[in-house]
């Protein structure tokens, strides 16, 4: 079977903040495995901490201000339209 071209090919495929989670769950993963109380174990959970706080605050600040402002322009380009057309009247 041709498992490792599948991987790679699903791979290129994902986004990247499913990237980004890959990488955090695996980072947990080597903080669970290390031994207790390490230099190791610390940095591990703390490049999952900083890969899930990364995440929630793009998908909480980033995404949201990009919607909003989406709706802005749409907003104003329908104001616009509405005066440009009231002309026509």
């Amino acid at each position: 079977m041709k498992i490792w071209a599948f991987i790679k090919w699903h791979y290129r495929r994902l986004e990247v903040w499913q990237k980004i989670w890959l990488f955090g769950t695996m980072a947990f993963g080597w903080a669970w495995a290390s031994p207790d109380h390490s230099t190791e174990q610390f940095v591990a959970f703390m490049i999952f901490v900083t890969c899930i706080g990364g995440l929630l605050a793009k998908w909480w600040f980033w995404d949201s201000i990009r919607s909003s402002y989406k709706k802005f322009q749409e907003e104003q380009q329908g104001l616009f339209d509405t005066i440009k057309n009231s002309e026509k009247l």
